[in-house]
């Protein structure tokens, strides 16, 4: 941690050579060359299962890449945003309490000093005991403790939770609402760079707008994987996509919005791969004919030979995998009547806690309609 909890500001602050990984026979991806630099914001981009979790592990050194070297700056502060978070500490905490011991370590020392305090109130107050409560403090005032509650009250509300949810404890919240929590911890902590794996999942639309103006003002570096075509041409500057080929980094222009670009440049780097594929493979079949038309002429032996080397030494292009989409039709049902649907006065309770009552709705045939509200709302 560094006084002030500024950003380091590191030229290159982690970088991956040349890294590979498989999971029995399977290859996840290959030579991955990539750069993290200061004050970055790159979105890592490419289908299910071609390893980009894997390779934020790789990153924060949880597991080793099967070749290739990762060198990250000494003193680097990480902060990891999984897709599913695990249980958070003592379930009766309350939110706040909870963000406001957990961010940058401060529950450790104010336990500590607690019990420095309890020592020194008992009549044990050696030279040793008094210094180091003062190390403590420096370490609490370092880490701002004083202001943390207010800062994690501040997050929080950016985040969704209304002031009566920071008194609830954690127990009481679901599984998306705790995701909330870790993150509004990880943004608390203002590590040097953040790795967020599917940070949108969980936030409803204010949560979204408020996140995405933390992200853009945030001093540090950040590598989002992301699904959200909106939330990332908001929030990057540059694509990175994950292959079993390795990383291809499509760059950005201020004057595109990044994914749009990335998806225009793809496709351009896909039709370009195929048309070097096909030329090679008709100059293949080119020198396989002349050396099955020549193959038993005496007076073109050595053409044939060099033809045939030739053809050996030549580093042969695979030809470029396109996505793999999900092709699917509906089957067409019989037309509806006009009014589809109708609630009249609904309510629902979960005991004393009312979701929502009086509600009134019409569906008639061809509307779309989007539910919206708040988490908690009584969306589901």
């Amino acid at each position: 941690w560094h006084p002030g909890w500024l950003p380091v500001d590191f030229a290159s602050m982690l970088e991956l050579q040349n890294v590979a990984k498989s999971f029995g026979s399977r290859e996840l991806f290959a030579n991955v060359n990539l750069r993290i630099g200061s004050r970055e914001r790159l979105g890592l981009v490419g289908p299910n299962g071609t390893g980009k979790t894997t390779l934020f592990r790789i990153m924060l050194g949880e597991i080793s890449p099967d070749t290739g070297r990762v060198e990250v700056q000494k003193g680097l502060r990480i902060g990891y945003l999984a897709q599913e978070t695990s249980p958070l500490g003592a379930a009766d905490e309350s939110i706040l309490t909870w963000c406001s011991r957990q961010a940058r370590g401060i529950g450790v020392f104010q336990d500590e000093r607690q019990a420095c305090v309890a020592r020194l109130d008992a009549g044990d107050a050696d030279e040793a005991l008094v210094h180091r409560m003062a190390v403590i403090d420096d370490e609490l005032h370092a880490r701002d403790a004083d202001g943390m509650p207010g800062e994690a009250e501040r997050v929080l509300r950016g985040l969704g939770f209304c002031a009566e949810d920071m008194a609830k404890p954690l127990r009481a919240l679901s599984g998306g609402l705790l995701m909330r929590v870790e993150l509004a911890r990880l943004l608390l902590d203002r590590p040097d760079l953040l790795l967020l794996d599917e940070p949108t999942n969980h936030l409803d639309l204010e949560g979204l707008v408020w996140f995405e103006g933390y992200l853009l003002g945030f001093k540090g570096s950040v590598v989002v994987v992301a699904h959200d075509r909106e939330f990332l041409n908001r929030t990057v500057s540059r694509i990175v996509e994950v292959s079993p080929r390795g990383a291809v980094d499509f760059g950005g222009n201020p004057n595109v919005p990044v994914y749009d670009r990335y998806i225009e440049e793809r496709a351009k780097s896909v039709s370009l791969a195929w048309k070097h594929y096909e030329e090679q493979q008709a100059e293949i079949k080119d020198i396989e004919d002349f050396i099955a038309r020549n193959r038993v002429r005496k007076d073109r032996a050595n053409v044939v030979q060099s033809r045939i080397r030739n053809l050996e030494k030549l580093q042969r292009l695979v030809p470029p995998e396109p996505i793999q989409r999900v092709r699917f039709r509906f089957p067409s049902p019989e037309r509806t009547p006009d009014l589809v649907m109708s609630l009249d006065g609904v309510s629902k309770r979960y005991g004393s806690k009312t979701i929502f009552s009086h509600l009134d709705l019409r569906l008639h045939r061809g509307e779309k309609v989007a539910l919206v509200g708040v988490n908690g709302a009584g969306k589901s």
